[in-house]
C-alpha cells in the first residue's frame, strides 16, 4: 500500500507462549494408552503447545520454536515432536525439523 511504512511487531520479541487449548488437553488426558501415546497426567496450567523465543526480525537474529505437548497420535496431520526444537534460525541460517 502506498505511503504505508513497515513497523516491526515488537510484541513478538522475547518469549511467547502458546498455551494448550482445553479441548486438546481433554483429548490428551482422557485417551486410553496405546503404542503411540500415553495420557497426559500433568495439570493444564503446567503445559504449553509451543514456545517461541525471538531476538528480532532480521536474518541474523535468533529465533527458536519449541514444541511442547504433542498431539500427533490424536490428529493424523500433526507430527510427533513433543519437547523438541522444531525451528531454529540465527546468523542467516535455518535449522528446521525434517517433517516440516
Amino acid at each position: 500500500m502506498a505511503g504505508l511504512q513497515p513497523v516491526e511487531p515488537l510484541r513478538y520479541r522475547g518469549v511467547q507462549i502458546d498455551t494448550l487449548d482445553p479441548y486438546w488437553y481433554r483429548q490428551c488426558s482422557e485417551r486410553a494408552p496405546d503404542e503411540s501415546a500415553v495420557p497426559v497426567k500433568a495439570p493444564i496450567e503446567t503445559l504449553f503447545n509451543r514456545a517461541a523465543l525471538r531476538d528480532g526480525f532480521s536474518r541474523d537474529d535468533a529465533y527458536l520454536l519449541f514444541q511442547g505437548t504433542d498431539r500427533g497420535s490424536l490428529n493424523g496431520g500433526y507430527s510427533f515432536m513433543a519437547n523438541s526444537i522444531t525451528r531454529y534460525t540465527e546468523l542467516g541460517r535455518c535449522s528446521s525439523s525434517p517433517t516440516r
